[in-house]
């Protein structure tokens, strides 16, 4: 039971199974079906971080989801979201065009997605083609094998104004989620703060408008701390914030307890952007100028050195090798210093692990606690 009064904003109104307007982001390697279930549980919405999946994979998760929820009505959504990027299903599919071929794995990754009902997914990350051919096909595909009137909302990704306009015309998006620079993981270099970026957005927005005549929502993303970041960012005019980071901090996140105590012991200026962490696990496919965000490290500190020392536009910086030999033998040897460790530069309101679900409950009281104390400077008429 959730122990907040029931939020009332447009995020909610459209996705009735939300009381309020926090998301958990779905997190490669971190968001499982613990985390997911835990999350949606206490009347948030948990994403499954399914990009990297293979089928197996995303069974063995869908069925946990199932385990942990128990079981919705024959035709009800599921109140979760599943994420896929862009990127990932073109490579996989071998095209841009999902109906250029029938039996692919990426075919298979979204069907398995869409039969398990989810109230969400969402899209990041890929050219403009593959965004546009992969929302089109999702929604297509949903229609096919999802007998029901309840909607499938579309999340997608956005990290530039330019970005959002094709995301809201070309994309067809439900809700456009603005990552700013602060994400942690991975996100364009050049974005923008979340905050920027929301202003520019908004600057623009009104004139925009979906193939089908809706107006999308707002969702922001990339360095939320705490339920004051969330509360602020209502106010600038979002309908709703996704966190990540701060959900790593949980006892269900699949992060290694190592890995989560650097995080509790990490300052906003402990982060940094690099293609450390991508050259690191020899992972470079990512779409250009797309590079990752997380915890400083000597793995990310000899890349920078080497890299400030070759020719500007070089695609493997010299020594990339050994660099990368030296990275699995850190694997190999659980050197948690070394090993790559994601985070948003919210992290230093972070101090604490606690449980997901009551996560949310203290994140929502946090925010509706912010708004309240704003809504004492104004007078009454």
């Amino acid at each position: 039971m959730a122990l907040y009064r029931a939020w009332n904003t447009r995020l909610t109104q459209r996705i009735g199974s939300l009381h309020t307007p926090i998301i958990g982001a779905p997190m490669a390697n971190a968001s499982n079906s613990e985390l997911v279930s835990a999350i949606s549980k206490a009347g948030s919405l948990g994403m499954l971080g399914a990009g990297f999946y293979d089928e197996n994979r995303l069974q063995t998760e869908l069925r946990g989801i199932s385990d942990k929820l128990g079981e919705t009505a024959p035709k009800a959504r599921v109140p979760i979201g599943i994420g896929f990027l862009g990127w990932v299903l073109t490579a996989s599919h071998g095209s841009a065009d999902p109906w250029a071929a029938q039996d692919t794995k990426a075919r298979r990754l979204v069907d398995l997605a869409l039969q398990a009902r989810p109230c969400a997914i969402l899209m990041a990350f890929g050219t403009r083609a593959d965004m546009k051919a992969w929302c089109k096909y999702i929604r297509q595909r949903d229609a096919e094998l999802v007998k029901t009137e309840e909607p499938l909302h579309l999340f997608v990704t956005a990290n530039s104004v330019e970005e959002a306009k094709l995301v809201v015309e070309e994309c067809d998006a439900d809700i456009i989620v603005l990552q700013g620079n602060g994400a942690g993981g991975h996100g364009y270099g050049a974005s923008p703060h979340r905050e920027v970026l929301l202003k520019q957005v908004l600057g623009a927005y009104e004139a925009w408008m979906t193939p089908r005549g809706t107006k999308p929502l707002i969702v922001t993303a990339g360095g939320v701390g705490d339920g004051t970041d969330v509360a602020a960012d209502l106010l600038r005019g979002a309908d709703g914030v996704l966190l990540g980071t701060r959900f790593l901090l949980t006892p269900e996140a699949d992060y290694k307890d190592e890995q989560k105590q650097l995080l509790l012991k990490a300052k906003e200026t402990d982060t940094i952007r690099s293609y450390a962490f991508d050259e690191a696990r020899n992972t470079m496919s990512w779409p250009e100028g797309i590079d990752g965000r997380g915890l400083y490290s000597p793995t990310v500190a000899e890349y920078e050195a080497a890299a400030a020392q070759a020719p500007k536009g070089t695609t493997h910086v010299p020594g990339w090798q050994e660099r990368q030999a030296r990275y699995k033998q850190a694997m190999a040897q659980n050197d948690v210093e070394r090993l790559i460790t994601w985070s948003g530069t919210g992290v230093g309101a972070m101090n604490d692990i606690c449980p997901a679900g009551q996560l949310v409950v203290r994140l929502t009281q946090e925010a509706a606690h912010a708004l309240e104390r704003a809504s004492l400077y104004i007078e009454k008429a």
